[in-house]
């Protein structure tokens, strides 16, 4: 079996699920989705390979930690807690940590910069290492003995596109490596892939690019609640309606099922 490695851009993977199903619908008027986005990582993988000979071994999560909360993120680090207890119970993943920047305005306005200032702009902060973290951890694995055969990236951020090229082609020409590593590369939903199509052809490299879909979504879900480990917000479950409607009975996130079922659930057993 063909050894698959997954690298998950968390807050580019989360942002792009919250801009498209939950501002883009809030704006119109509709539903939010957002829950979409409390995503069992493995069983999302599971519909990106070729089960008859590739398996999944290790997932490695990147995000920056929430130090603290600020006035205009009340309540994030509890949030992201909740998240990562979740995410934790995944099989194999692992979380990789950068850190976020103490939150500034964008300006304010007499045109200067204000710190932690709620009367201004809504401050914005930026994440570090994320981006070089999931870059040196594809390389350092690709020439790793018992590193990958393949692996799959899933971000939105074409500053990686580099890391991708080196992989499949670059280090291979410098012999670091004797044979090309695989990446296959996967958008969240509404994510363009222009970018990254634009930068490997201008370089000659073939690489796989795909976009997740919402049914791929809507069947990878974690559940919702396990004893005395997480219970998933409210904020962050679907509603009723759309689970019923779109979730198979056997997937569903809100129905509890015995450890054995959890269990072939995870390993990707249909």
């Amino acid at each position: 079996m063909r050894q698959i490695r997954m690298y998950i851009d968390g807050y580019n993977f989360y942002y792009s699920i919250k801009q498209k199903y939950h501002l883009d619908r809030v704006k119109v008027g509709q539903e939010s989705w957002i829950g979409l986005g409390w995503c069992d990582f493995r069983r999302l993988g599971e519909h990106m390979i070729d089960h008859g000979a590739e398996q999944i071994t290790d997932i490695k999560y990147f995000t920056a930690r929430v130090e603290k909360d600020y006035p205009s993120h009340a309540g994030e680090r509890q949030r992201q807690q909740d998240w990562l207890s979740a995410v934790g119970t995944i099989n194999g993943l692992r979380c990789i940590m950068g850190y976020l920047s103490r939150p500034r305005s964008r300006s304010s306005v007499d045109g200067t910069s204000a710190v932690n200032d709620v009367t201004k702009l809504k401050p914005s902060r930026k994440e570090h290492h994320t981006d070089v973290n999931i870059a040196v951890e594809i390389l350092l694995d690709a020439l790793d003995p018992k590193g990958y055969q393949k692996a799959i990236l899933v971000t939105g951020d074409t500053d990686l596109a580099p890391a991708v090229y080196a992989v499949q082609k670059g280090m291979v020409s410098r012999g670091l490596i004797r044979s090309a590593k695989t990446v296959d590369v996967w958008s969240p939903p509404g994510v363009s892939n222009k970018g990254w199509r634009k930068y490997f052809e201008k370089h000659s490299c073939r690489v796989r690019i795909e976009t997740i879909t919402e049914s791929m979504l809507a069947e990878s879900l974690l559940p919702y609640s396990k004893p005395q480990v997480y219970d998933c917000p409210a904020g962050w479950r679907l509603p009723q309606a759309y689970l019923e409607e779109h979730v198979p009975d056997g997937l569903r996130p809100d129905i509890v099922r015995s450890e054995k079922s959890a269990a072939r659930r995870a390993g990707g057993e249909q």
